[in-house]
C-alpha cells in the first residue's frame, strides 16, 4: 500500500487553513501553469500548483471566496488577504488545485511540468544572478 503524507497550509492571513492527506505518488502532481488566468489572477509570471482528490483536501478553519476566471474554472481566496489558495475546473470537479505558495512547506513538492507554455512570458534567463532572499543576499 502507498505510503500516504500530510501537508498543512493557508493562506496569508491565517483565516483559511488546511491539510491535504494523500500518497506520495499525488505529490508529484505539480506543474507550473503558464496560462493567462493564472498570470493576472496571480501578477506573476506563472502559477506553481498540485492537482489533489478533492476527498483529500480537509479544510480546519474558514471560508474562501469564489471567482469565476472563466466558463472552464473558478478561483476561491480569501475574503479578509485575499490570497488565491484553491482552483478548480468545472470539467474536473473531483480535483482541487492548491496553490503551492499557499503550503507551510512548499519545499517538498517538486512540479514536474509546465503546462499552457505558448502562453507564457519569455523564458527564464538561467544565467542571471539567483539571491537566496532579496538582492544584497549571497548568491545561490
Amino acid at each position: 500500500m502507498p505510503s500516504r503524507e500530510s501537508l498543512t497550509g493557508g493562506c496569508l492571513c491565517g483565516q483559511y487553513r488546511y491539510t491535504i492527506t494523500m500518497d506520495d505518488a499525488g505529490m508529484k502532481q505539480a506543474s507550473h501553469c503558464h496560462c493567462r488566468f493564472c498570470r493576472k489572477a496571480t501578477g506573476c509570471a506563472f502559477l506553481t500548483c498540485l492537482a489533489v482528490p478533492l476527498p483529500d483536501l480537509h479544510v480546519a478553519s474558514g471560508t474562501l471566496q469564489v471567482y469565476h476566471s472563466s466558463p472552464t474554472a473558478q478561483r476561491s481566496f480569501c475574503p479578509t488577504c485575499g490570497s488565491q489558495v484553491v482552483f478548480t475546473y468545472v470539467a474536473q470537479p473531483a480535483v482541487v488545485y492548491i496553490t503551492i505558495g499557499s503550503l507551510d512547506e512548499p519545499h517538498s513538492i517538486q512540479p514536474s511540468r509546465h503546462i499552457f507554455a505558448d502562453n507564457g512570458i519569455l523564458p527564464f534567463d538561467l544565467s542571471l544572478p539567483t539571491h537566496r532572499q532579496n538582492s544584497d543576499s549571497p548568491l545561490l
